[in-house]
């Protein structure tokens, strides 16, 4: 499952954020969702893929600093990255 993905995200998150709280739950299959401060920044369900880390960092940083947050509009592939 996605598993694996939500702890290496929650890894490098935390690396460049130390503060960050970080949660993740079980949603139905095939979907991967981020939320931060309770606003979608990114949805595998509408976009059809994974975020970079890097997207996602940028935007923990911009709200761990009191900015808005976006969402995400960028996308890996599909494949799996080992």
């Amino acid at each position: 499952g996605y598993e694996s993905r939500y702890h290496a995200l929650a890894t490098k998150i935390k690396e460049h954020v130390p503060d960050a709280e970080i949660s993740g739950d079980k949603g139905r299959k095939t979907s991967f969702e981020i939320t931060l401060n309770d606003q979608l920044i990114f949805s595998k369900l509408k976009m059809g893929g994974f975020p970079f880390d890097e997207d996602v960092i940028q935007e923990v940083k911009k709200a761990s600093h009191g900015e808005p947050v976006s969402l995400i509009q960028k996308k890996k592939s599909g494949c799996i990255i080992i």
